[in-house]
């Protein structure tokens, strides 16, 4: 259950939808006696799963199948299990990409200007460091669970469960320990430069968390302090369309969140998406 607390966090859905899902995941669970994590499973421990119970019906099945594309795509969008799942459910996935292309067409993608500007106007301390890390370095909510240590000779390799920012004299260690995609990439490591930067995390207390380290409401708490109220994968679309024909950029913006470029034009870029719906 608690594995999938975040991953609603992130959806549009109602609570309908979400006691659907509830009881898909109870029924998968309540097949083979399941205890470990979905998005743990590989593509052939689902088939066999729901292979387990010949009652299923055909239809039932896409929801399993279709819980497990949300999960995984939650907790690692490059894993290898996605596109074979995604084929065993075409018109599922084709309305879910519809979607992309709808919510796209509502949204204004050419704001980045606007956010910049006011970012650089922001007098809160944390207010600018949050708004920082997630436009200029292109994190999601969750990186932001990091804890302000102005001891330069502090051992971060003592807890690796815990993100850092590191504070020196002239610059700021963001080390990334704990994000969606680490089991495909790794620790993540960014020196910020930024003088403003430097200078409001000064005024964070040491050994405190950056945000409140309740993952179950970081995405509410974020919002609240964006521009416009935006989303983090609103900020996301629009780097990706300032920078959609920048190869340059958007390696550095694969490396950033931990996600291929391939994936960021495919789920952050109108242009790719309008492309793909035409097909």
């Amino acid at each position: 259950m608690e594995e999938l607390l975040p991953v609603f966090e992130t959806l549009d859905i109602t609570e309908s939808t979400k006691k659907l899902h509830l009881y898909t995941f109870k029924k998968i669970k309540s097949i083979a006696d399941i205890t470990k994590p979905l998005h743990t499973f590989t593509f052939d421990n689902i088939m066999w799963l729901i292979d387990q119970d010949k009652t299923l019906s055909e239809s039932y099945k896409k929801k399993i199948i279709c819980l497990f594309v949300i999960v995984k795509n939650y907790y690692d969008p490059n894993d290898e299990a996605l596109p074979l799942l995604r084929n065993q459910i075409p018109e599922v996935n084709n309305k879910l990409l519809d979607k992309k292309v709808e919510d796209f067409k509502t949204e204004d993608t050419n704001q980045f200007d606007n956010i910049e500007q006011w970012i650089q106007i922001l007098d809160d301390p944390q207010k600018y460091i949050m708004n920082y890390i997630i436009f200029y370095l292109n994190t999601r909510n969750l990186d932001l669970i990091a804890k302000v240590i102005h001891d330069v000779d502090y051992d971060t390799t003592k807890d690796d469960s815990i993100n850092y920012l590191v504070v020196y004299p002239d610059h700021v260690k963001f080390i990334r320990n704990v994000y969606k995609t680490k089991g495909s990439y790794g620790q993540k490591i960014n020196l910020i430069h930024d003088n403003k930067f430097l200078n409001c995390i000064r005024q964070i207390p040491n050994n405190t968390f950056l945000l409140n380290n309740n993952r179950d409401v970081i995405h509410k708490m974020i919002k609240r302090r964006t521009y416009n109220n935006m989303t983090e994968t609103e900020y996301l679309h629009n780097v990706i369309q300032k920078y959609k024909s920048d190869a340059n950029k958007l390696f550095e913006i694969e490396q950033n969140r931990g996600s291929n470029i391939r994936n960021l034009l495919s789920n952050y870029n109108s242009d790719f998406l309008n492309l793909s719906n035409e097909r």
